[in-house]
């Protein structure tokens, strides 16, 4: 039997090319997946501030409260599912650090979609 898989680390708020962004968080986890590459999970933050009063997400990223009063974060694979518990107060905290950080509005999105497009269109051709 292996292990549970082992949270490495989350980023919230970051610094990109002296820009503010902090709409995402990203989540990875040590160990790698069945290609051997590591599992890396990216959600928008007010996905995890939705979560905290009700069911947030669709899909692949779900959070949701727990009769415990923790609060639920499911993530789904073709591998399979995983399901994390953390306390509520804490994601609390976090949620509004990464506000405090960043307001909301005051994101900045430094992406080329054209090019992330392009990327996509490459890896889901050669799969």
């Amino acid at each position: 039997m292996s292990a549970a898989p082992r949270v490495n680390g989350s980023t919230g708020p970051s610094r990109s090319s002296g820009t503010k962004t902090c709409r995402c968080t990203r989540t990875v986890f040590d160990g790698p997946d069945v290609d051997g590459e590591h599992v890396v999970w990216s959600f928008l933050r007010d996905l995890i501030a939705d979560g905290v009063d009700g069911p947030a997400g669709m899909g692949d990223v779900q959070f949701y409260p727990h009769l415990s009063g923790r609060i639920c974060l499911t993530l789904s694979a073709p591998e399979g599912e995983l399901t994390l518990m953390c306390l509520r107060r804490e994601l609390v905290d976090f949620v509004e650090d990464t506000y405090f950080r960043v307001p909301r509005g005051a994101e900045q999105v430094d992406v080329d979609v054209d090019a992330e497009l392009f990327l996509l269109i490459q890896r889901e051709g050669s799969l």
